[in-house]
């Protein structure tokens, strides 16, 4: 194994950033409790990299850094000057982060202590917020309402119901893991983490959610022939029926069936409309509008990742983003299915996170760009050991 890559313990910065990640609520406009912990990372990133003790960049790296170039030659960045560079200032950050964090896993050792502290707050998360959906359905309104958007959406601890249904596709494989062999609490975790679920009034997260949970466990019910994974199977099932009569009348549940429209889970019209506006915007197809200028200029955000991406930095630009995300995403993936590594819930969650992406704008997720780190992390230690 490289020297560069011994057995370090995990630093504080990271510890913090990855216990406060959950708590997505804004302090100040556009910041959260996670980033205080992360500029601190970047700082402690880029003071080696000028001390010349590590590199700033990999090869791999210079497709990102293409992408960014490309994005000045946005068609309307001239226009809307302070959306371009906040979206740039932004992606900076994420950046910085992925880099950061992907340097400091340095063993399995720390990648597993990363995990766990990455999972450590989703299981109480879901009781307490299953705990507050409940209480909201028996009519105690007045202690619920903090958890709940004015659009009547579960979101707590985030500013969005969208941004908690990110979180919880995404943290859902390493809790599904980690309680794999504990029947009881499995059917308790599955159950509250259901009820949230619906709560947050997304079909799309509502879809990736009941495909992951019969998805893993048809492949545990295939893998074992102990029958209690037959009864987990049978239980789950069966527990998505009560919900779905305990919950048939409320607004949330309603809307992530897509109940509230005239033609539900099939057509969102609106959506389709703003895909349009949104192919529309490309200028020529070599160049969109510039990043962060879709949204300036037609007051709405695309809820589709690579077609904001298309929309604002054109074909070269999405091509480059997804070649550098490609070199990260694919290896992590063969790895962990051939080897059957430590990186197989993470390549579930960023492979869940990346369906989710074509149904919401994804581009900002912090959660997102530290699975990603971990990701890149994983691969680095496979290598190390290999050699």
């Amino acid at each position: 194994m490289n020297n560069s890559r011994q057995d370090f313990p995990t630093p504080f910065w990271l510890k913090g950033f990855l216990l406060t990640l959950p708590f997505g609520f804004q302090l100040i406009p556009q910041i959260v409790i996670a980033d205080f912990f992360a500029l601190y990372g970047i700082f402690t990133f880029l003071k080696k990299v000028v001390a010349k003790e590590i590199p700033l960049f990999e090869k791999s790296d210079s497709f990102f850094v293409c992408f960014l170039g490309f994005s000045f030659f946005g068609a309307d960045i001239l226009f809307f000057p302070r959306n371009f560079l906040f979206e740039l200032v932004t992606l900076l950050f994420l950046f910085g982060l992925y880099k950061s964090v992907s340097w400091e896993i340095r063993s399995i050792k720390s990648f597993r202590e990363a995990i766990n502290l990455l999972n450590y707050l989703f299981f109480p998360l879901i009781i307490t917020l299953g705990c507050v959906s409940i209480l909201r359905m028996l009519g105690f309104s007045e202690i619920s309402r903090l958890f709940y958007s004015q659009a009547g959406k579960i979101a707590w601890p985030y500013s969005f119901s969208n941004q908690l249904g990110a979180y919880l596709i995404g943290g859902f494989p390493f809790a599904a893991g980690f309680y794999s062999t504990n029947l009881k609490k499995k059917i308790v975790m599955y159950s509250f983490f259901m009820i949230v679920i619906f709560e947050t009034g997304a079909r799309s997260v509502l879809g990736l959610a009941l495909f992951e949970v019969f998805l893993l466990e048809f492949i545990a019910v295939i893998e074992s022939r102990n029958f209690s994974e037959k009864l987990a199977f049978a239980a789950i099932f069966f527990i998505f029926i009560l919900f779905s009569l305990f919950w048939a009348n409320e607004f949330a549940f309603k809307r992530a069936l897509g109940a509230l429209d005239n033609t539900p889970l099939t057509y969102d019209y609106t959506r389709s409309q703003n895909y349009s506006e949104a192919l529309e915007a490309m200028n020529g197809w070599w160049a969109g509008v510039g990043l962060g200028c879709f949204k300036a200029l037609h007051q709405f955000e695309v809820h589709n990742t690579p077609l904001s991406l298309l929309s604002e930095t054109g074909i070269p630009g999405f091509m480059l983003f997804f070649i550098w995300l490609s070199g990260v995403f694919f290896p992590l993936l063969n790895s962990a299915i051939i080897r059957k590594c430590n990186g197989l819930m993470l390549a579930a969650a960023v492979l869940a996170l990346f369906c989710l992406g074509f149904f919401h704008n994804l581009l900002r997720n912090r959660f997102l760009w530290t699975l990603l780190a971990l990701g890149k992390s994983e691969l680095k230690i496979s290598a190390d050991e290999a050699n």
